[in-house]
């Protein structure tokens, strides 16, 4: 649980010191963590879930919601790849308006 709380406090931190939510180079370690974190605790509900499943009959109503559920939570991982790309995206979009505000600065007003 610690970890959970100290992910926790490290995202508050980077959202405080960020302005407006904006992401940054520095935020990518976190969002890796969090995406192994996630990885990880969906792999623990798979095989416990594989495992209460494998207690019912086959065709049973417990059975087919636990197969259900299953399917369901298998199909998460699926969407960290477009994660990833998204906050990819973000730090990128980050960096250019950061550039641009740079940019605009020292040419003061036209």
């Amino acid at each position: 649980m610690k970890f959970i709380k100290d992910l926790k406090t490290k995202t508050q931190e980077m959202m405080k010191a960020s302005q407006k939510g904006q992401l940054t180079v520095g935020n990518i370690p976190l969002v890796v963590q969090a995406l192994a974190f996630a990885g990880i605790l969906i792999a623990v509900m798979l095989l416990v879930l594989t495992q209460l499943q494998a207690s019912f009959t086959v065709g049973s109503t417990a059975y087919n919601a636990t197969n259900e559920v299953i399917e369901g939570i298998a199909n998460i991982p699926t969407y960290f790849g477009l994660i990833g790309t998204v906050v990819a995206l973000g730090v990128v979009v980050g960096i250019v308006f950061l550039a641009f505000s740079v940019f605009n600065r020292g040419q003061g007003s036209r």
